[in-house]
């Protein structure tokens, strides 16, 4: 377990590495820079700024420096936020951005858990069939439609909930409805799935016939074998709401890390791009990681090799 754990992290490193190089070199092949604006600035400034930053010099040279500052856990200077680290950006986002994610996925795996073992339960029935449409919708449907409908409904038409920002409890609601929505009917189909194939075993046959309640067949023999495909979807899922979700951070003007990363990708801001791909990489290296870890802890049975 633990040579499998110590791989696990080299080869991650190396993921983040490959991913760092590749964004590095990437982000040159796109037109345009990050000193140029509506009025634009004389050839003389754009190369002081450029010398200054040290984007006049040859790429495999800023690479070599950039790569050096990184592995002392320096990411640099926001280029259009030039009074903030890169470092500092990512962590006042992520913070945001952390604490919609935690209530999203919880709201996500609560309720998906529990409507997948229901529709599972009443296979077939009116309440499956239900559970069905709502899943089907809730996977089909882009999430930045049902983010919109949403807003129009619940913001404008009734006036229930704030439109932007988190200045209170109330602002969270709709952010975390619509952050949770589509995780939450992918993981009630996957549960579903997987307690229809779990529930047809010849052990829950015999945990019937021994006269054992629902409850116990279903929470403590079915759905434990039942979370193994849960658990796979989580890892990168978790990952991604982490990190911020692009969409909704821009529709309800929440300062996260994604709303961080579309504005350095609109104002070609290499260095906090760089280091929001960087992040990223790292957090869905780390999930990966883990899930690898739950899939011990669920299923003894299962080696790690």
């Amino acid at each position: 377990m633990l040579k499998y754990i110590i791989r696990r992290l080299f080869l991650g490193l190396f993921t983040v590495f490959a991913v760092t190089t590749i964004t590095f070199f990437l982000l040159f092949l796109v037109p345009g820079g990050p000193f140029l604006a509506e009025k634009a600035p004389s050839e003389e400034v754009i190369a002081e700024l450029n010398a200054r930053y040290g984007l006049d010099k040859p790429r495999v040279v800023q690479y070599k420096n950039y790569m050096v500052n990184l592995l002392k856990g320096d990411f640099g200077v926001s280029l259009k936020r030039r009074e903030y680290t890169v470092k500092e950006i990512i962590m006042s986002g992520f913070v945001v951005s952390a604490r919609l994610g935690v209530l999203a996925i919880l709201i996500a795996v609560i309720f998906g858990m529990i409507g997948g073992v229901l529709a599972a339960y009443y296979h077939g029935k009116f309440l499956d069939n239900l559970l069905v449409l709502f899943s089907t919708w809730g996977v089909a449907v882009p999430s930045f439609i049902t983010t919109i409908v949403f807003l129009l409904f619940f913001c404008v038409k009734l006036s229930i909930f704030p439109i932007m920002g988190l200045f209170s409890p109330l602002h969270y609601v709709l952010p975390v409805t619509c952050l949770a929505f589509y995780p939450t009917a992918y993981i009630m189909r996957l549960v579903r799935i997987s307690m229809l194939d779990v529930l047809g075993q010849d052990y829950i046959r015999t945990a019937r016939a021994k006269g054992l309640s629902t409850f116990k067949i279903i929470f403590k023999h079915a759905l434990r074998n039942a979370l193994l495909p849960v658990i796979t979807y989580l890892g990168p899922t978790l990952a991604w709401i982490l990190i911020g979700n692009f969409v909704i951070e821009k529709v309800f003007n929440i300062p996260g890390i994604g709303m961080a990363l579309i504005s350095a990708t609109l104002g070609r801001d290499y260095p906090l791009i760089m280091g929001i791909t960087i992040f990223l990489a790292f957090i869905i290296v780390l999930m990966n990681i883990l899930v690898d870890i739950l899939y011990k802890i669920i299923d003894p049975r299962i080696r790690l090799v």
